[in-house]
């Protein structure tokens, strides 16, 4: 038979022990312990630690006691009044998590702590389910403006799909904050050609540092389409990089700034896609290259300015009518094509060639 709750309005343990040890009811309703350490007092909520922490969310494999074992269930929780004057924490614990995450949600941080991030369907790549591992995209009445993923390994292990998938569209707001990737290694294990980020229409992004290092999916992309800014800071290992501007696409809400590759080692450099490198800009955009190091081919289109500055690149090929900029840069041969025209900077002074279709 059930017993009638025993009330009290405090317990004292041990009381004929030296120092005072209490259990009673805090104002707000919680449990308050107190002892000889803790004279002032501490609630049940205090103790759970950073998950009672408001904004945020611990996430943890099963049985490590975190509030969430997947991190999509953590970012389900994210309000939409979420911002980046009320931003909420993910916490990923250490462990592998096999899911298609979607963040949704601005003001969002995501930090892995030794966190590995896989695509569904992994073991098996291709299959019905196969799907982008981290997707940023407006949804559910939010747009994602700025969001940071530090610290977290994400892979994917699918054809023609990514390890990060941004896309907004025209006029987006995606990104008008800033997306940032923060020493985050991103790993292409498929096998006919994947896309470690495939960032569409949004406004502004900053990878940096972190590898893409790959040595199963040599056509693994990295593609970049109508965004205003990108920057790519001391990223190593970039399998292959093509980046995009068309005026007449899908434009996002602020204008085109340009693209950046700086201090960026290695690129393209094991790919088999030919050429590794490659950017059309077409009415918009331009790209800087400052300080990178790279033996693989570049080809240039479009009719915007290219400026390449104390870098190494391989094979040159110019369409349109490009105007292509090098200073104190290694290269290989140039072939030249339309109307581009290329300067280029050495110790014996400016060279200059004007590039016209055989």
């Amino acid at each position: 038979m059930a017993q009638d709750p025993f009330k009290v309005d405090q317990l004292q343990i041990e009381p004929g022990q030296a120092g005072t040890r209490l259990i009673k009811r805090a104002a707000d309703g919680s449990l308050w312990f107190f002892d000889a350490l803790l004279t002032g007092g501490i609630t049940l909520s205090q103790l759970a630690g950073l998950r009672s922490v408001q904004n945020i969310m611990v996430v943890g494999k099963a049985g490590a006691g975190a509030a969430y074992t997947t991190i999509q269930s953590a970012l389900d929780v994210v309000p939409a009044t979420s911002s980046p004057s009320n931003p909420y924490f993910v916490l990923v614990g250490p462990g592998q998590y096999r899911e298609t995450v979607n963040v949704v949600r601005d003001g969002v941080t995501i930090v892995g702590f030794g966190a590995v991030l896989q695509s569904l369907m992994e073991a098996t790549p291709n299959v019905p389910g196969a799907y982008h591992t981290l997707v940023i995209q407006a949804a559910l009445g939010t747009v994602p403006r700025k969001v940071t993923i530090q610290d977290l390994e994400i892979t994917n292990a699918h054809d023609n799909y990514a390890c990060v998938r941004i896309a907004g569209g025209a006029a987006s707001e995606v990104g008008s904050g800033d997306i940032r990737l923060i020493n985050c290694p991103l790993k292409a294990t498929a096998a006919g050609g994947n896309r470690p980020i495939w960032a569409t229409s949004m406004n502004y992004l900053l990878v940096t540092g972190g590898s893409m290092w790959t040595d199963v999916d040599t056509s693994a992309l990295v593609l970049i389409e109508e965004c205003s800014h990108v920057v790519f800071d001391h990223v190593q290992d970039i399998p292959a990089l093509q980046l995009d501007y068309d005026s007449t696409g899908d434009l996002p809400s602020e204008p085109a700034v340009g693209y950046q590759l700086n201090g960026c080692l290695n690129v393209g450099e094991v790919s088999a896609l030919d050429p590794p490198i490659s950017s059309t800009l077409s009415g918009g955009s331009l790209l800087d290259i400052v300080g990178c190091s790279s033996r693989a081919a570049v080809s240039l289109a479009g009719n915007r300015a290219v400026s390449i500055f104390g870098s190494r690149v391989g094979a040159i090929t110019l369409a349109g009518s490009v105007v292509l900029s090098l200073t104190g840069t290694q290269r290989g041969a140039v072939t030249p094509g339309g109307t581009a025209t290329l300067s280029e900077s050495t110790q014996w002074g400016e060279t200059s060639l004007v590039a016209v279709d055989s």
